[in-house]
């Protein structure tokens, strides 16, 4: 199968795990149509349907079922490697999946990452970020809107820019053939006021 990518292998997980173009293509974080392009040039290099599409559902064909089981294999190999790779360094690096119960999460956590930058600095979640520089770690920056969390979580003092302040749009995107459009400008009026709002409560509270 000259061609045949990890993204390939990875798009049709991903498909065969939620039988849903849409759902697969959200998680793999690429539009549905470039989701539908990367699943037949597979079948194209395999020489048989992967899956039965229709309008409602999608179903795994028998060598699709076949296939999908050799792909996690191979996924998982290849995960296992880069965990091979990263630890043959001393530093702790790339992706890291660490698993807590709610009830815990909330007290074990902070500490947890507080102590990971000390002993492995490195680029990290927002939230983190400020959780290290209340450990005595550096400076950040974060968004107006986010210093009432984060600031009272993290015991951080707050410095205000006083020229040129950086400022960045966040919009809500949709579809032009989407048929939730009156819906859709609804929540973007309640996303709008609430962002308002939250911006104000931050001058009031941090002027």
């Amino acid at each position: 199968m000259n061609g045949l990518t990890l993204k390939h292998l990875r798009y049709f997980n991903a498909l065969a795990k939620n039988l849903h173009f849409g759902h697969a293509s959200a998680d793999c974080a690429i539009t549905q149509p470039a989701l539908s392009i990367q699943i037949k040039e597979l079948e194209a290099m395999v020489g048989a349907p992967l899956v039965e599409r229709t309008s409602r559902q999608v179903r795994l064909t028998a060598l699709g079922e076949d296939f999908v089981s050799r792909t996690r294999s191979i996924l998982a190999a290849v995960e296992e490697l880069d965990d091979l790779v990263r630890s043959s360094t001393e530093a702790l690096t790339g992706r890291l999946r660490l698993g807590v119960i709610h009830t815990n999460a909330p007290y074990l956590l902070p500490g947890i990452a507080q102590a990971l930058a000390k002993a492995h600095p490195e680029g990290c979640s927002l939230s983190t970020l400020v959780q290290m520089v209340g450990a005595g770690i550096g400076l950040t920056l974060i968004p107006e809107i986010a210093v009432p969390f984060e600031a009272r979580a993290a015991g951080v003092h707050i410095a205000r820019f006083k020229n040129d302040v950086p400022r960045r749009k966040i919009g809500l995107v949709m579809r032009r053939t989407t048929p939730m459009a009156e819906q859709l400008d609804v929540l973007n009026e309640i996303v709008r006021e609430l962002g308002a709002q939250r911006i104000a409560d931050v001058a009031r509270l941090y002027p």
